[in-house]
Parts: C-alpha cells; sequence; structure tokens
C-alpha cells in the first residue's frame, strides 16, 4: 500500500514559471530589469494635423487608394508614449517531473496600488500608425488577424493587474513556450513583485512562485519634434528597415 502510494505522488508533474528567452528558446533568472521612458508630451488639442504630400496623381483623387492620415501625428505621439513606456516580457513552463501536466492554466498577479505600473498583453498593443491609410490595406490587415492565437492576457482589478495564461499540456522534462509576450512599464522607478500560481487537471495542488521585474523609469520632456526623432530612431531598429535595407541592396547589386 505504502508503495503505491508513493509511486503515485512521484508521477505528478512538477510545474515551475520561468522568464524566458524565447527567440533562444532559454530560460531566465527570476529577476529581470526594464526601463521605462516616461514621456511628458503636448495635449492632443495642441497637435497639428498630418498634411502629408500635397500632390495628388494626375489621374483623379476619385480612385485614390491611399490616403492622408491626418491624425497621423496625434496617433504617432500616443504610440511613442506607450512603446517608450514599456517593455516585452516572455514566460515559459517547465515540466522537471516524470509525468505529462495536462490543461496548464497560470495566474499571475501584480500588486499596483498606487496605479504606477502599466500592463498590456500582446493582442492589445496598438499598431505602429502610418502617415496614409487605404482600405485594401485594411482588410488585409483584418484577414491576417484572423485565426491568431493569444495565449495571454491582461486585466485590470480593482489595485493589481492579472495576467493570465496556459498551455494544452507540458510534456515530462520539457518545457513550453509561451507565445505571446506581456509588455510592462512603470511611471516611476519600482520593484515589481510577480505572484505567479500554476494549475493543472493532474496537478494535487497549485504550484506557488514570485518573480521579480526591476523597472527604472525616467522621464523626458517631449515635443513633436522630439517624437519624430524616437519614431525614427524605432524605424532603424525595427524588422521592417531590415527587410527594406535588404530589398533595396538587392536592387543596387
Amino acid at each position: 500500500m505504502g508503495v503505491t502510494s508513493f509511486a503515485s505522488e512521484e508521477s505528478h508533474p512538477v510545474l515551475e514559471i520561468n522568464f524566458a528567452d524565447k527567440e533562444n528558446r532559454t530560460l531566465l533568472s527570476d529577476t529581470l530589469s526594464a526601463f521605462s521612458l516616461v514621456l511628458k508630451t503636448p495635449r492632443q488639442k495642441d497637435i497639428p494635423d498630418y498634411k502629408g504630400n500635397q500632390r495628388r496623381p494626375s489621374w483623379g483623387s476619385a480612385f485614390d487608394l491611399e490616403h492622408t492620415n491626418s491624425d497621423y501625428y496625434r496617433k504617432l505621439v500616443k504610440f511613442t508614449t506607450l512603446y517608450r513606456l514599456i517593455s516585452p516580457i516572455n514566460f515559459a513552463i517547465k515540466n522537471s517531473g516524470s509525468s505529462v501536466a495536462n490543461d496548464v492554466r497560470v495566474e499571475i498577479k501584480i500588486q499596483d496600488p498606487k496605479s504606477i505600473i502599466k500592463a498590456i498583453d500582446e493582442y492589445d498593443m496598438p499598431k505602429v500608425p502610418k502617415p496614409s491609410y487605404s482600405p485594401i490595406h485594411d482588410i488585409n490587415y483584418r484577414v491576417q488577424e484572423v485565426g491568431v492565437s493569444h495565449d495571454l492576457t491582461v486585466k485590470r482589478i480593482s489595485n493589481y493587474w492579472l495576467i493570465e495564461t496556459g498551455v494544452e499540456k507540458v510534456q515530462p522534462q520539457s518545457t513550453a513556450w509561451i507565445e505571446s509576450c506581456l509588455y510592462i512599464g512603470a511611471l516611476e522607478t519600482v520593484e515589481c513583485c510577480i505572484e505567479t500560481c500554476i494549475y493543472s487537471d493532474n496537478l494535487p495542488e497549485p504550484t506557488t512562485k514570485n518573480l521579480l521585474i526591476k523597472i527604472e523609469s525616467e522621464k523626458k520632456d517631449a515635443s513633436l519634434d522630439v517624437i519624430k526623432e524616437l519614431e525614427s530612431d524605432r524605424f532603424k531598429n525595427s524588422d521592417e528597415y531590415k527587410k527594406f535595407v535588404e530589398m533595396h541592396a538587392e536592387k543596387f547589386e
């Protein structure tokens, strides 16, 4: 009887959630550092309309596919303010046990009684605004969004942030990588205690663990010209710019 009971207990999965480098498939330490640039920007009503290219094609505006986005500057200010405030954080779930973990669910809580922390999931992260738009581009974007999975969600509940994620199963001695990331930042320098709790169908009781994110915050006045400079810097370090350079390099080879 004792041997049977011991074997049954040993067959349970042993689960642990970790910070992760998703791209390189490596687990990180339980303490991370992040940086938040808090921008003081002009009021939305003080930001001018974007005029764009005033020249129209000779075949007339009735058939234009591209339309100037007059709200471009205002949207750029909002996007850049958020983009410079937050940093992406990835997670992974490790099973060091000898039994598969089924229907794994993770709850992550970040206490924020002073409302100085900003947390957002990948699904709600705004896209980079464009100076022009077209109905065709909008349709293509919506089609691409269909079927995209979002395995991490963020909610504000009372005085804390609740992050929920999970996977269908984690095989023994393996790691499941959460595909979506958490974006987090702070209006002031702060140490965020990340309270985690893992549930599974075949886990006898939830597994708890605390992680830590140290966020250094810096404030900066940002005029519209400063916002444009920050956007230029972001673009030059983006995958979009790398593809642009590669495409034009091939033309001149």
